[in-house]
């Protein structure tokens, strides 16, 4: 064991680096695929592309074959022509071998929640308001007039 920690370096041994330790006690836990397939999936939009990210998700890495669900079999026939290019863009992206084959199946797919974009907001000027006041006043509905200046002033306070 403690041949493995250190490394031979001139005629004594200096200390072993932390990844090559590490690395060996995750392929001999086998974390190593858990690891993998950790990164699939946070990458898994860079890979394959935003709008297929959302109708095809990573589900499972067993030994070095990708489980992928799909949305509707129209997806998984066109992601079958894709398949050698996405292993050759996951292995480029965690390393060689990571991936040897994917297999796609249909099912439930629930896409990552969307970062929103942030919408910066401004005040209103008095000709703002005023003029969202004269043309909410023309709506009879109580109900329809707020809806209705609600949108406006969020509409036009916007900070574009």
């Amino acid at each position: 064991m403690v041949k493995r920690l250190y490394a031979a370096k001139g005629r004594g041994l200096a200390p072993a680096k932390i990844g090559a330790v590490l690395g060996h006690s995750f392929s001999n836990l086998g974390l190593a695929t858990r690891i993998n397939e950790f990164k699939i999936k946070k990458h898994w939009p860079e890979v394959v592309g935003r709008a297929i990210s959302q109708r095809a998700v990573p589900l499972r890495l067993v030994s070095s074959t990708l489980h992928v669900t799909v949305s509707s079999s129209a997806w998984m026939n066109e992601l079958l022509y894709h398949k050698d290019e996405i292993i050759e863009k996951i292995n480029s992206l965690i390393g060689a071998g990571a991936v040897s084959n994917i297999i796609f199946k249909t099912g439930r797919v629930e896409a990552a929640p969307q970062e929103r974009a942030v919408i910066k907001r401004r005040s209103l000027s008095r000709a703002e308001r005023a003029f969202i006041d004269r043309t909410v006043s023309t709506v009879k509905d109580q109900a329809l007039r707020e809806a209705i200046r609600r949108a406006m002033e969020k509409g036009m306070s916007r900070d574009e």
